[in-house]
């Protein structure tokens, strides 16, 4: 799976002065540049079309709120990804504890239907099933700090700003849940 892309300084500078003077392209270059990586993040606690509807929305927002913006160079991807996360949160705690939870069991971003999957398609699945049956227990924020930085590839300095943690934390996080999931993966290789 991709991973969310570091982009130069003066990129970041040109899309955010360029977004707050209300450039249509500079909005459409972040847009670009962080969207599917957004898209991504969000389907990892909700399914993917509410995904996208979050995404849209904060991008919506984004625009609106433009001429109100103070965001600092560097500050671009945890922004945006504090945003989306903000928005799926809200979305889980509106719907009703039932809905949350049928919700939550029955999707399961990635998977191909069966009848469309290769041998390793099916695999891939089988191994992620694994391993969110391992992190089926661990409290929200260190999977969220372990999505972030597994899957999207984001620095510690830039997950402890998005989750509101320390940097020693977030490593942390990622320790313990190598150690949960270390068993889960042995198991899987073993069995296969």
């Amino acid at each position: 799976m991709p991973k969310a892309q570091s982009f130069p300084s003066e990129f970041e500078e040109s899309w955010i002065s360029g977004l707050i003077s209300g450039e249509a392209g500079a909005f459409e270059q972040i847009y670009r540049a962080y969207g599917a990586s957004l898209i991504r993040y969000a389907a990892t606690s909700v399914p993917i079309d509410t995904a996208e509807d979050i995404v849209q929305d904060v991008f919506t927002n984004l625009w609106r709120r433009r001429q109100e913006l103070d965001i600092a160079l560097g500050e671009l991807t945890p922004y945006l990804f504090g945003a989306v996360r903000n928005q799926a949160r809200y979305h889980l705690r509106s719907m009703g504890t039932r809905e949350r939870h049928s919700e939550a069991i029955s999707y399961i971003p990635g998977a191909v239907p069966k009848e469309y999957a290769s041998d390793s398609d099916l695999l891939a699945n089988e191994l992620y099933n694994g391993i969110q049956s391992a992190l089926a227990d661990i409290p929200d924020i260190q999977r969220e700090t372990v999505v972030l930085r597994w899957i999207h590839g984001l620095a510690f300095s830039e997950i402890s700003r998005i989750l509101g943690i320390s940097e020693n934390a977030a490593m942390q996080y990622v320790s313990r849940i190598k150690r949960v999931i270390q068993p889960s993966l042995e198991k899987f290789f073993r069995d296969f």
